[in-house]
Parts: C-alpha cells; structure tokens; sequence
C-alpha cells in the first residue's frame, strides 16, 4: 500500500500530510542528487520507474512500505528520518554534560595516551548509522589503522561517493574477489567500480557476481567482465539479468559462444526485446512445435 494514499478524516490532517509529503519529497531529492545519482539510477536500483522517483520528488506519491528500508539505506538515512523528511539532530561529538544533585559533571574521553582508547574503523562502523555525514567523514580522515573490506561495506551506505572512493583505494591491493565489490557497488561511481573490477580474480569471475554488477557497470566493462568468465555456459537466469545492461553486439556473442542451457520459450519472450530479429528467429526455428489439436 502506498504511504500517501492511506485514508484521512480531517481537513486539517489533509493539509498536514500533503505538506509531509512535500518535505519528504524534497529530502529524497536533496539526497538522491548528494548521492550524484539521476533520477532514472536511483529508479533502476530501487527496480521501480523513474516516474515513480520524479513523483516522490515533486511530492505526488510516497514510495511503498516495501520499499523504504531499501530507499533509506541507498540514500544514507534510517526510514524515520526519510518519513520525517529531514535528518535526525545530530549528535555532538563533544563531552556530555550531566546534571547532579553536587553540580555539573563532566564525562571526557581518555586521554590520547591511554592505553584502548584509539578510535579505530570497526569503532567507527559502529558508530555510523547514528552519526551525521560530516561528524562520520571527519572522523575517518582522524582514523588510522589497516582498512578492511568489512569496514568499507559496513560504512559504504552512510558516506559521500567522493570519501567512500578515498577509503576504497586503501583496500586496493593485488586481486580482489567480485563478490566483495557488489556490496559495494550501488554507492561508486563508474570509473573507481570499473577498476575495481580490474582487479577482480579471474577465479572469482561468477556469474551471480557478474550479474550483480550488471546495473553499476559502464556496459564495456560488463560486456568484458561477462566474456571472461570461468563457468562455460550459463543457464536462463544469467543470461536474463544481464540482458538489459549489455550492448546488444555483446548479448549475441554471448548467447551464440557460451551457449545457454534450458533456454525455454518463455525465457526468449523475455529476451526479445534485447535481441535482433535474426537471432529471435533462429532460437525460436530451434523450438519444435506442438501440432495443433483438432
């Protein structure tokens, strides 16, 4: 069910929630364009239209309960703060100050020298759902240590592309398995994601690893990474979820060198729209056909 078109009794409360909407409309606005996406990418990683992203913005419609955890995480925020259309108040990153019965006491960190007190990224991992981008990004340029792939996907939803690709390079480091990159995917831009992929295992080159990959990568890459491949032949669902995202001299020479096992009617109905005319007429001339009932 559609968030704004829930039932509402009272004028006054018409009014309000029209407004919210509004709010909210322009939050996942400002969010999506801090995130350097278009309307048409955050629509195709949310698997709904771009018009049903451009009505969100304009504040027409509501995303569907279903999709709010996803569109908050894609936009680095929690679901009450994308339903209330703005951040919530950011912690301080400052002393906290309590109130007691003799006065005021005050709660200071360590002091740098003590012993556990470094502030290290799985600190910071932790801490980053409820810190705002900017306390968060400040504290990792101040964060020292060895980056690891589990910090870079835990911190990967919350961070501006720019910091999470300054944090990516420190984890560069001779081959890296595919499926580390796909966590990560839907929040880098072409160019680090493409060599990102450069340094892929050739091992590792899986097909639901390469699917995965297929909505974020430039299609060269994607028409590359899909050629090179360790598993021979692919079945349906390999071919079906890349067809959309390869050019379409790469899908042909896909299908006619690896060949796809069980390609069943319905699977080339879906591929059609990807294929030329020639191709659909030869797979379909491959099909036998049931003889007419009398």
């Amino acid at each position: 069910m559609n968030i704004a078109n829930r039932p509402i009794l009272q004028t006054n409360m018409q009014e309000e929630n029209i407004m919210d909407v509004r709010k909210i409309g322009a939050f996942i606005s400002d969010l999506r364009k801090a995130k350097n996406n278009t309307q048409a990418e955050l629509a195709q990683l949310l698997s709904v239209s771009h018009q049903a992203v451009s009505k969100w913005e304009r504040g027409e419609s509501l995303p569907d309960i279903g999709l709010l955890p996803l569109t908050a995480k894609l936009l680095g925020v929690t679901v009450d703060e994308l339903l209330n259309g703005e951040r919530s108040t950011d912690l301080e990153v400052a002393p906290i100050k309590m109130q007691i019965e003799k006065g005021d006491v005050l709660i200071n960190p360590e002091p740098p020298g003590h012993p556990g007190c470094q502030l290290t990224l799985d600190h910071v991992s932790g801490l980053a759902p409820f810190l705002s981008r900017d306390a968060l990004e400040a504290m990792i340029e101040q964060t020292e240590g060895v980056v690891h792939w589990s910090n870079v996907n835990a911190l990967a939803p919350f961070l501006g592309r720019a910091t999470l690709e300054k944090l990516v390079e420190k984890v560069i480091d001779g081959t890296i398995e595919l499926s580390k990159i796909t966590g990560i995917a839907p929040f880098l831009g072409h160019e680090t994601l493409d060599r990102l992929v450069n340094h892929a295992e050739e091992g590792s080159l899986q097909w639901d690893a390469i699917s995965g990959l297929g909505p974020f990568l430039s299609k060269e890459t994607l028409g590359r990474l899909a050629h090179q491949a360790a598993d021979g032949s692919m079945v349906p669902e390999n071919i079906l979820g890349l067809a959309p995202f390869l050019d379409q001299s790469h899908l042909v020479m896909l299908i006619e060198s690896r060949g796809v096992n069980g390609l069943r009617p319905e699977h080339l109905v879906s591929l059609a729209p990807f294929l030329p005319q020639a191709i659909i007429e030869k797979l379909a001339l491959g099909y036998k056909q049931e003889p007419e009932s009398e």
